[in-house]
């Protein structure tokens, strides 16, 4: 019979030691991203409006397509967004989330291929990706 898993000095998974861990590296992030925002000079309510769908499309990439490429696809996606977005925080938020939906779309369509005809570990051409939100290939 296999051990129940525990997680640091033996605490059971998922409990509450568990939480308490992610709450202290959500402080941390928070706390580091101020500072970073400061240093920068981003608006620190921009950056807290885009964080949830910045972080899911994170972790989709590192779970899908590639791990080590996932802090690279956030970079280009806030690239793209600075470069298609106005001057107004809404705007820019919105060019945020919209390059996210496009990438998560992409991650959608990479992982399909991967476990469909091209088999495990294929990885598409160009030609199979998606189109860039601003028409583009």
């Amino acid at each position: 019979m296999n051990a129940p898993r525990t997680g640091p000095a033996g605490a059971p998974r998922g409990g509450t030691e568990e939480r308490g861990d992610e709450t202290r590296k959500m402080t941390a992030m928070n706390a580091w991203l101020d500072d970073v925002c400061a240093e920068l000079g981003v608006d620190r309510a921009l950056l807290s409006a885009v964080t949830p769908p910045m972080l899911r499309l994170i972790s989709e990439v590192a779970h899908g397509p590639s791990r080590p490429g996932a802090p690279l696809t956030a970079f280009v996606v806030g690239l793209a967004a600075a470069r298609a977005a106005g001057d107004a925080q809404e705007q820019r938020a919105a060019a945020v989330v919209s390059r996210v939906e496009a990438v998560s779309a992409l991650v959608a369509r990479w992982t399909e291929r991967q476990a469909g005809d091209a088999g495990p570990g294929a990885v598409p051409t160009a030609e199979q990706g998606a189109s860039r939100p601003d028409g583009a290939r």
